[in-house]
This record gives structure tokens, C-alpha cells and sequence, in this order.
């Protein structure tokens, strides 16, 4: 039998998505919105929308959104700012 979890994520993402049930939780991390990822880059949701279309910042498509890991996010920053 499957836990809650499986079936709500089974009912989210279709019954044969095991590769998108990873990404929905990368690192046990929850994957982060467009909106959430301008709020902490402090630029526009557009700006953001357009590092993903230049493929600049690494993102999912997960049901029509983008979504972006915290930790590739974090790497992606580093890089951008040569801290690394």
C-alpha cells in the first residue's frame, strides 16, 4: 500500500514519474518558484524567467512552472560572483 506522501505525489505528478518526484524534493529540499527565486536574487520574476530561457540558471519544468534546486541555486551564485 502506498504512504499518503506517495499519493499525493502520485496524484500530483501521474502514477509513472519516479525522475519527477526527485526533482520535486532535491537534497530533501523543496524546490524553489520563480517568484520565490527573484524575491531572494532581488530582481524581477522576468529577469529570472530569462536566465532560465538563456539557460543561465538551472531549472525544472514541473507542471507548467519552473522551479530551481536551493543548492544549484546557491552554486549558480557562487559561480556568477567568482566566490568559488
Amino acid at each position: 500500500m502506498l504512504s499518503l506522501d506517495s499519493r499525493v505525489k502520485e496524484k500530483f505528478l501521474g502514477a509513472n514519474s519516479k525522475r519527477k518526484e526527485k526533482i520535486i524534493m532535491e537534497n530533501d529540499q523543496e524546490l524553489l518558484t520563480v517568484a520565490e527565486v527573484a524575491w531572494k536574487l532581488k530582481v524581477s520574476a522576468r529577469t529570472v524567467q530569462r536566465y532560465i530561457k538563456e539557460n543561465q540558471l538551472p531549472a525544472y519544468r514541473v507542471k507548467n512552472r519552473w522551479k530551481v534546486s536551493p543548492t544549484r541555486l546557491e552554486a549558480w551564485l557562487e559561480k556568477k560572483n567568482g566566490t568559488r
